[in-house]
């Protein structure tokens, strides 16, 4: 008990929420744009003191050295809220990895919390016996089917169905007919040109006959 008091309990780790860490990175970016925004309002005064600087400068040197020492001021701050803005821009981003690493561990731990809740419902005697049943109904099938092939294979060894099957089949060959194969007789057919030759050789044997008589 005396430990307890010295060195206290362990503290407990908080649980991060995504919804809170992402309304912390939409309050971040309107921070970043707010400076943005300023940023840009300042950009402008500077350029207008810097324009009445160049008029003035030569007539009136006080009044100038008053808007440069405004325009210092400005400056300064500008420079101030670049590195607001550099770490504000570095948080968005940590706090955006964080977020979807949270997302996927989630995730990763969901998957095998359901992994490890579907392996308990598993029993791997039951899962050994099954497959023992499977082979030994395989043998039992290959055993019947071993009976079966036996049977039909008994069958061949009988001489006397042999010679009877032997018979049948030669009767079925002499009752089919005797078929004669005919060689085909070559098919000439004469040809388109050699057909406009000869009809024009004939008229003009005929023009010959013609002109002699």
């Amino acid at each position: 008990m005396f430990l307890f008091r010295l060195f206290g309990t362990k503290k407990e780790e908080p649980i991060v929420d995504s919804t809170k860490t992402n309304n912390v990175i939409s309050d971040l970016k309107l921070q970043l744009t707010t400076l943005e925004k300023r940023n840009a309002y300042l950009e402008n005064k500077i350029q207008k003191l810097v324009a009445e600087i160049r008029i003035i400068a030569s007539t009136n040197k006080n009044r100038a050295l008053m808007m440069l020492n405004t325009k210092k001021q400005y400056d300064a701050e500008i420079k101030k809220n670049d590195g607001i803005r550099y770490t504000i821009e570095s948080q968005i981003n940590s706090l955006e990895n964080s977020v979807i690493n949270m997302e996927v561990t989630k995730s990763i731990h969901t998957g095998n919390e359901y992994i490890k809740n579907t392996h308990s419902k598993i029993n791997i005697d039951s899962i050994e016996d099954l497959m023992d049943d499977i082979s030994e109904q395989t043998e039992i099938s290959q055993s019947i089917s071993d009976i079966f092939t036996r049977k039909i294979d008994a069958l061949y060894d009988d001489d006397e169905l042999l010679e009877e099957l032997n018979g049948f089949e030669q009767q079925q060959q002499q009752q089919l007919p005797t078929q004669t194969i005919l060689p085909s007789a070559p098919l000439n057919y004469p040809k388109i040109e050699q057909k406009v030759e000869e009809d024009e050789e004939t008229e003009l044997q005929k023009i010959r006959l013609e002109m002699i008589s």
